[in-house]
């Protein structure tokens, strides 16, 4: 009943997207005036009463596609994700970007239990970024081993919440930044550092 359940939401999910392919490309030059009989289109009064009316449902189009795109993540302006969020207990930070707060519902609704270690590398490609984060997961010691690159730093919190939701009880979660090392300096000339203070040596985004 379930697997039942879940292939109907799925195509009625496709089916709405269709939808809102259809709705966006079919407005891009639509007018009213077209819907008349070619016998009315010439009338200077059709013409009149059609381009009174064409703002007011131009404004009702966009806000059933706006309707249309709360539905999906990725095409949801803000006032759609804030409500993503209230749905999914999620509280962005003030310094969050549309796209950080994109990311971390993408992340939340893509969680899956029990877990493998591949659909954890998904979950924290969303957190992260493909490129933001080193995973290992060292089994004999049930450990999770995470670092988070310096540039993706600001996601540290959002991939903790992940981590503490997914991770099995029985695994350490071992998360850190992932900080400059005297290997990743080394190719730089001293010149090129000087004035720098060590805590920028180590914490900073190399350029």
């Amino acid at each position: 009943m379930w697997a039942i359940r879940r292939l109907t939401a799925y195509r009625e999910i496709k089916r709405l997207g269709r939808m809102r392919y259809r709705c966006g490309v079919m407005w891009l030059d639509r007018k009213l005036i077209d819907y008349l009989p070619p016998v009315l289109q010439q009338t200077r009064e059709m013409q009149a009463v059609m381009e009174g009316e064409q703002p007011a449902v131009a404004g009702l189009w966009d806000a059933w596609k706006t309707v249309l795109d709360a539905l999906f993540v990725r095409y949801t302006n803000e006032q759609g994700l804030a409500r993503w969020e209230r749905m999914l207990g999620i509280r962005p930070r003030g310094t969050d970007s549309v796209e950080a707060r994109r990311a971390a519902v993408l992340a939340r609704l893509n969680e899956q239990l029990p877990f493998t270690e591949r659909t954890l590398r998904l979950m924290l490609d969303g957190v992260c970024g493909p490129d933001g984060y080193t995973l290992e997961v060292i089994y004999r010691e049930y450990r999770v081993f995470v670092r988070v690159h310096l540039w993706e730093k600001r996601a540290m919190d959002e991939a903790a919440a992940l981590l503490s939701r997914v991770v099995p009880a029985n695994m350490v979660i071992d998360l850190g930044l992932r900080y400059n090392t005297h290997r990743m300096l080394r190719p730089r000339l001293h010149r090129m550092l000087r004035g720098t203070t060590h805590r920028a040596l180590r914490e900073e985004v190399l350029a």
